[in-house]
């Protein structure tokens, strides 16, 4: 994948094959994700464009992959797919657009789109968008954090809505 990975634009296409290949395990799907993150900015195109596939798996792995051309690169398009990202019908998709958002080092940016997803149906989407906001330490979003708190329902979406309130009432 690392070879793969380092001819840039062109292992795109094969790489996105191997996301939606039943057959694959699931190293090499991660190995399939790493390669697509690792070719990031030098195939702008080619992951806008797998962000729009009609396979969730695709769509996923390119939202992860826009890291880089978002903060480095300060690509408005890929910032545009990542805020699409967050409402697509696929939970896998909006939990990674959930997770991008915290890494990208924007809490006056990121915070504002993470804070609804706190009321997100998937229980993952909601842990992410907790963990999001801790790691960008947004503490303005305590009221929020805490009123999700109070009517959680999923033990484990619970816990990390705890963490978070505690890490953010530190700073």
């Amino acid at each position: 994948m690392g070879a793969m990975a380092a001819l840039g634009a062109e292992a795109v296409e094969a790489l996105l094959g191997v996301l939606i290949n039943p057959q694959s395990s699931s190293m090499q799907l991660g190995l399939a994700s790493w390669g697509l993150a690792f070719v990031g900015a030098r195939a702008p195109e080619a992951l806008r464009e797998a962000a729009g596939s009609e396979h969730a798996e695709i769509r996923a792995a390119a939202i992860a992959a826009l890291g880089d051309q978002i903060q480095a690169q300060g690509d408005g398009a890929a910032r545009d797919l990542l805020i699409n990202a967050l409402s697509d019908q696929h939970v896998d998709v909006r939990a990674e657009a959930t997770t991008l958002l915290g890494k990208l080092h924007d809490s006056c940016w990121a915070t504002p789109h993470l804070i609804p997803l706190l009321n997100d149906e998937a229980g993952q989407v909601r842990k992410n968008a907790a963990l999001s906001l801790m790691k960008l330490q947004a503490s303005n979003a305590l009221p929020a954090l805490r009123e999700h708190l109070e009517c959680e329902h999923e033990p484990d979406v619970t816990a990390v809505l705890q963490v978070s309130i505690s890490q953010l009432e530190k700073i």
